[in-house]
């Protein structure tokens, strides 16, 4: 049973590593990097998140990350209403308050959004603690609520996180579910025919 599995995954993990790059598998390469944050910026505090709970004393922005699956860097970009960047993220929190922006390849057409750009705000259900999406965002986030994250900074920043939602979406994903509704690649494919 053990080694039935384990060629299995195998065979699974040929055309990621041969760099097979159907619709399919760019929906599998960008699930696997969901799973995973990791990035560097500036910033001075300390901040823990557990899926829409979070708590600490930090200012911070993103320089380089892996986040939502994409590469993301800041890019200073023009002023639109809300965002004063079009790619990279924003972290204020005040022990219980606060505002996290995250907006991969914002405004920038053709790329596709996945779902992962989100404006959460702590303080507006007057629950400690608690930070909710903002509704104006077009696709949802939801990925969101299952994120488990680390920040700390003194100048330099680091973020690391893992999302156990987004574990689940890669594991079923090889079954073409895709409970996260980020498959895009996919999706395009599927409207084509």
């Amino acid at each position: 049973m053990k080694n039935g599995l384990q060629f299995i995954l195998a065979l699974a993990a040929i055309p990621t590593l041969t760099g097979c790059s159907t619709p399919y598998m760019v929906d599998r390469r960008r699930d696997a990097a969901d799973i995973v944050t990791l990035g560097v910026g500036a910033g001075l505090g300390a901040k823990a998140r557990v899926g829409f709970l979070q708590a600490g004393l930090l200012g911070q922005s993103d320089f380089a990350a892996l986040r939502g699956g994409e590469f993301v860097h800041y890019d200073e970009g023009a002023f639109n209403g809300e965002f004063l960047f079009t790619e990279g993220a924003f972290d204020e929190e005040f022990l219980f308050t606060g505002t996290e922006i995250f907006a991969p390849r914002e405004f920038k057409p053709p790329y596709p959004q996945r779902g992962k750009t989100f404006k959460a705000y702590g303080g507006l259900t007057w629950i400690p603690f608690v930070h909710l999406l903002n509704e104006g965002i077009e696709t949802p986030c939801y990925s969101y609520y299952t994120q488990i994250e680390l920040v700390g900074a003194l100048l330099g920043s680091v973020r690391i996180g893992v999302n156990p939602g987004e574990l689940v979406d890669f594991v079923l994903g090889w079954t073409t579910i895709d409970i996260i509704n980020d498959d895009v690649e996919t999706k395009k494919m599927k409207d084509a025919k």
